[in-house]
C-alpha cells in the first residue's frame, strides 16, 4: 500500500512540475507579445508586377494596421507591370506620407528578386518586412513582427494563408 502511495505521490509531483513548465512557457509567450515596440521602425517592401486588381486591398489592409503609422514606411516597387499597377498604387497612396511607389528600373537581379532589392535599398528603417502584393495582412501584422524583432530575432517568417477558389489549379494545390 505504501508503494502505491509513493508512486501516486511521485506521479503527482511530476504532473505538477510538467504543469508549471507549460504554464511558464505559455505565460512567457503571451507576455512577449506585450513588449514595448514603440521604438522599432519598420520598412515594408512590396514587389508588384501586374497586381492592379490586388494592390488596393493590400494598401487598405496596411492602412488599418494597429502599429503607429509614423513608425513604418511602405515601399511598393512596380516591377515593370504591363497593366496600370503603378497608377492604381499612386491613386491609393495619395496623401499618405509613409507610403511611396517606385519603378523597378536598373535592376541588378532578374524578376522579383531585383524589385525587392531596389525596395530594400530605398528603405530608411533598420527592420525590413516583405510581403506580396496579393496578400491581405491582419491588423496586428506589423505589431507582431515588431514584437519578434524586439525579442532580438534577426529573421522572422510569417505564414501565407491559402485562399481556396474554384479554379482547377487551386483544387490541385
Amino acid at each position: 500500500m505504501t508503494i502505491l502511495f509513493a508512486i501516486i505521490f511521485l506521479l503527482t509531483i511530476i504532473f505538477l512540475i510538467y504543469s508549471l513548465l507549460i504554464y511558464s512557457a505559455l505565460n512567457k509567450l503571451l507576455n512577449l507579445e506585450k513588449l514595448n515596440t514603440a521604438e522599432l521602425t519598420l520598412s515594408v517592401v512590396i514587389a508588384a508586377k501586374n497586381e492592379a486588381e490586388n494592390i488596393s486591398s493590400l494598401i487598405s489592409a496596411i492602412k488599418k494596421q494597429s502599429y503607429p503609422a509614423d513608425l513604418f514606411e511602405v515601399i511598393i516597387v512596380d516591377d515593370n507591370s504591363s497593366d496600370n499597377t503603378f497608377e492604381v498604387v499612386k491613386k491609393n497612396i495619395a496623401g499618405l506620407s509613409n507610403f511611396k511607389v517606385i519603378r523597378a528600373e536598373g535592376k541588378n537581379y532578374p524578376a522579383k528578386k531585383g524589385a525587392l532589392d531596389i525596395g530594400i535599398k530605398h528603405a530608411s528603417n533598420p527592420y525590413i518586412v516583405i510581403t506580396d502584393a496579393d496578400c491581405i495582412p491582419s491588423p496586428d501584422w506589423l505589431r507582431s513582427f515588431a514584437g519578434k524583432f524586439a525579442q532580438g530575432n534577426d529573421f522572422v517568417f510569417g505564414i501565407a494563408p491559402y485562399r481556396q477558389t474554384k479554379s482547377f489549379v487551386n483544387k490541385i494545390a
